[in-house]
């Protein structure tokens, strides 16, 4: 019986290994260091998981700028810090542009909105326990002298751009800007039973203190239309709120490596 488990457990994590190696065949830099960012720490509040990791760069006088990054549906925290397969590795080479370009960076992890179902952001109310999570974590940065608390950033992808937009609706005061990649405003979503459906045939109004916010999107997105990306700009534009949108005609639903910069350009002018 025995025998026949580690046979089983070999065969796979020889498979598991196989398809890495194919799903990043297509990855230029193939070295560990690449791939990975070392040095990041965990940490909990409350049983909930946030990993972290400051910039080797000097520490402004005021202390660190503060990057929120929210994980897409099915991934983890550390996908930000962990580049297994081409989605976390593209992201794991922002979380790197973040950390060399100053941010302090605070990779969370979410529960799962269904249970049996996959881990995701619950972004469909404003008091789920992933929006109380957030305030643990706002008041976690408030108490670190090392951060700078008048320089707080959100960027996720997919499930955690939707993150990104409910986080501006509920704490747009204390959110300097935010980016969204391959999401949309968190009100157009709705949980069902199977997958999330979209409402798309309505405008929504925004408050005015919800934090200027760059939208980036694929056009060929099979999972979140890139129509729920025109909306939100069209309901930022409409009630006041600075925002860019940049649509991409060629690709679907992954991380937007080309706009990178211009995340970086955007929060840096706010």
């Amino acid at each position: 019986m025995k025998s026949k488990f580690f046979t089983v457990f070999i065969s796979f994590l020889l498979l598991f290994v196989f398809f890495s190696n194919i799903c990043n065949a297509s990855i230029n830099k193939t070295s560990l260091n690449s791939r990975f960012i070392f040095g990041f720490k965990k940490e909990k509040i409350d049983c909930r998981t946030f990993y972290y990791k400051a910039p080797v760069t000097e520490k402004p006088e005021s202390g660190y700028p503060v990057i929120f990054l929210f994980h897409g549906a099915v991934q983890h925290g550390f996908d930000w810090f962990f580049g297994f397969n081409p989605w976390s590795y593209r992201q794991t080479q922002f979380t790197r542009k973040c950390l060399d370009d100053g941010y302090f960076v605070i990779a969370p992890s979410s529960l799962k909105p269904v249970r049996p179902g996959p881990r995701a952001w619950d972004i469909f109310s404003n008091d789920t326990k992933d929006v109380i999570f957030m305030e643990k974590m706002l008041e976690w940065v408030s108490s670190n002298e090392d951060l700078d608390i008048d320089n707080i950033y959100c960027a996720g992808f997919s499930s955690g751009g939707f993150m990104c937009s409910r986080v501006g609706h509920i704490f747009g005061n204390q959110i300097k800007a935010i980016a969204v990649n391959s999401g949309a405003n968190a009100d157009c979503i709705y949980l069902t039973n199977g997958p999330p459906e979209f409402d798309l045939n309505r405008t929504y109004d925004i408050k005015s203190d919800f934090p200027p916010t760059i939208i980036i999107h694929g056009e060929q997105d099979g999972f979140v239309p890139v129509e729920a990306a025109n909306l939100f700009y069209d309901d930022l534009q409409r009630c006041g709120i600075f925002s860019e949108k940049h649509i991409n005609p060629d690709i679907g639903h992954i991380w937007l490596t080309d706009y990178e910069n211009l995340i970086f350009e955007f929060f840096s002018n706010q």
